[in-house]
């Protein structure tokens, strides 16, 4: 008898702790701050030289239309964006010193609502829908810092640190590297020296949390749709040729992030590629690397009509007759 009741508490227990989690999403604020390695530096913007790009905010991808200097330039570390690709964790940074540009600053001052949890970041959409918050899930983070106190566990410890060297190398590759192939406005990578600022979310409760930019890291990017959805509700609607034209964008996309030696060792486009203002751009950014064999033209083909197979299976399957637009594309 005692033995079926402690065998019901602990079904009541997973139970429970299975129902909060799905209410939740899995999300607490503990699982957000404090979410960036110790020794990173600073925030990572979109900028190529000692100016920045207002318009980017607003349309992310174009060419610079608007740019203003950043008074006080003495006070300000600029690193050339080509050598960030090279960097440990340890020298993630573009700017010190300042809060984000004013552009970006207004769209961080909506409040954020919890959209879905990925598998490395909690999503957040923003107030007018055209802007998601990937704040870091620090679960990697938490485990290191376990077994840093653990005997025997170097390994463990070493595979750790690797990981998240990795993460943070693509969310700068991203930022920097890829601003227009993956829609990123910025990137707040370390707790850094610039002006605190505070961030407003709203988790799958209602509940509302304040957050500080001294204990969260994230990534601010414009919001996207699907690429297959999209691609399916213009075949639906008998727009062909603007099918035609995101299959162009898709090719278009994996050879722009080639020409640039960046791999993505998550090439999924039913997960991770969407449209934003009718181009194709990379959602999920947290699997990049740099790759120079992808200079050599004759590799980098064979890598993209690899990465492309599955689609093009389900194209084949679906919409045959695209096939030989794809084809062609693929091969350009």
């Amino acid at each position: 008898m005692r033995g079926a009741r402690l065998i019901f508490f602990a079904a009541c227990f997973v139970c429970l702790g299975k129902f909060c989690h799905r209410q939740t999403g899995g999300f607490s604020c503990s699982k957000i701050v404090f979410n960036f390695p110790s020794s990173s530096q600073d925030e990572v913007y979109p900028a190529r030289s000692k100016t920045w790009n207002l318009e980017r905010a607003k349309a992310p991808g174009i060419d610079d239309r608007k740019s203003v200097h950043i008074s006080n330039i003495d006070r300000l570390t600029i690193v050339d964006p080509r050598e960030l690709s090279r960097c440990s964790k340890s020298k993630f940074l573009a700017v010190r010193g300042i809060k984000p540009p004013e552009g970006i600053q207004k769209i961080l001052n909506q409040e954020f609502r919890y959209f879905k949890r990925g598998a490395q970041c909690f999503v957040f959409l923003s107030e007018d829908k055209e802007y998601v918050l990937k704040i870091f899930n620090n679960r990697h983070l938490k485990q290191l810092r376990f077994f840093s106190f653990l005997p025997f566990s170097y390994e463990r410890k070493r595979m750790l640190e690797e990981q998240i060297d990795r993460s943070f190398q693509s969310y700068t590759l991203a930022t920097n590297d890829l601003s227009n192939e993956t829609g990123v406005l910025y990137a707040h990578l370390s707790l850094g020296n610039s002006s605190p600022f505070e961030l407003r979310i709203v988790d799958k409760l209602g509940i509302r949390h304040s957050l500080s930019s001294k204990e969260t890291g994230f990534l601010l990017q414009k919001r996207g749709t699907l690429f297959y959805p999209s691609l399916i509700k213009k075949m639906a609607e008998g727009r062909l040729e603007e099918a035609k034209e995101m299959i162009s964008s898709l090719t278009v996309l994996i050879s722009r992030c080639q020409a640039k030696g960046v791999a993505n060792q998550d090439p999924s486009v039913r997960k991770n590629v969407g449209m934003i203002d009718n181009r194709c751009v990379i959602f999920d950014v947290g699997r990049f690397s740099k790759d120079d064999l992808l200079k050599d033209p004759l590799y980098a083909q064979k890598k993209k009509c690899y990465h492309l197979r599955r689609f093009r299976k389900w194209l084949l399957k679906n919409y045959p007759h695209l096939i030989e637009h794809f084809d062609r594309e693929c091969q350009a």
